[in-house]
């Protein structure tokens, strides 16, 4: 809850040892947030649509064992079906493996996030005369005036567009990595079926 104030009072800047901050907003309304945000939900979607894919290739691959099955040995047929369960299991885990990477480079970001603005914060802390925020979920009663949201998202902003204008490079990244360092390049369509199994008899 906040009080708020005239025209004439919001226009004074005052002095306060605490300075109120809605951290969700900064960084969700920040460039930095808002670029992080697509490159996730873009990775996410090739992620989703990999799933999707691989599950299809599965399920086609299983019907064509079962519907070999008349033609193989018993033996050849467990074989063939331990091996089909593997390969479900492999899959399985290297997909879990990309969902947690994913999430692993949002964290670092978010992390890069706050240290990169950490020196805008300290410059209105110092101004105010703050010696600490306190992040708007932690307050019931407040002066919007102490209240410093909007003008830290603006002075972020700023500050992240210089830093993008020095060192040429997006902040964070356009594009978040969901290939897994030693990824294997089967995909299930790759592996051996059940026509393979048969002529390995």
């Amino acid at each position: 809850m906040a009080l708020t104030q005239g025209p004439a009072e919001a226009q004074q800047q005052i002095r306060s040892s605490v300075l109120v901050l809605d951290q969700e907003r900064l960084f969700a309304e920040s460039t930095f947030g808002i670029q992080l945000n697509r490159a996730l939900e873009e990775a996410s979607r090739r992620l989703a649509q990999e799933n999707r894919q691989i599950e299809a290739d599965l399920i086609e691959q299983e019907r064509a064992l079962t519907e070999a099955r008349s033609t193989m040995t018993p033996e050849t047929f467990r074989e063939a079906a331990d091996a089909f369960d593997a390969q479900v299991s492999r899959f399985r885990e290297e997909q879990d493996a990309k969902s947690e990477q994913l999430a692993r480079q949002s964290d670092l970001e978010r992390q890069r996030f706050l240290e990169l603005v950490l020196p805008v914060l300290g410059g209105l802390l110092s101004e105010y005369g703050a010696y600490v925020f306190l992040d708007q979920r932690q307050v019931f009663l407040t002066d919007d005036r102490i209240n410093v949201t909007d003008e830290a998202i603006a002075r972020v902003n700023a500050a992240l567009a210089e830093m993008e204008a020095q060192s040429g490079a997006a902040l964070p990244p356009a594009a978040l990595e969901t290939e897994l360092p030693d990824a294997r390049s089967e995909t299930p369509s790759d592996a051996p079926d059940a026509t393979d199994a048969r002529a390995a008899e």
